[in-house]
């Protein structure tokens, strides 16, 4: 494991149970999540990669709760 997703599996390391993805952006080119722990006040930034791998059930509800799906529309026949 690198040194930097060691540095951003603190929350992990210490025990701590994700309430929720709070956000997500991308650093230094790479998608990260903004992790916010039960009972905690701070917020924890983890790799996508990490968090999918640890918290699937979580990342997953973090998109469904933000997709937004088109319905397709029949195109407007013209009068004859």
């Amino acid at each position: 494991m690198e040194e930097a997703e060691k540095k951003d599996e603190k929350g992990i390391e210490e025990g701590l149970v994700p309430e929720q993805i709070v956000g997500a952006a991308q650093t230094n080119g790479q998608l990260c999540f903004v992790i916010k722990w039960k009972d905690k006040d701070d917020a924890e930034i983890m790799p996508a990669a990490v968090a999918n791998e640890k918290f699937p059930e979580l990342v997953i509800r973090f998109y469904e709760e933000r997709i937004e799906w088109v319905s397709a529309r029949k195109p407007a026949v013209p009068p004859s």
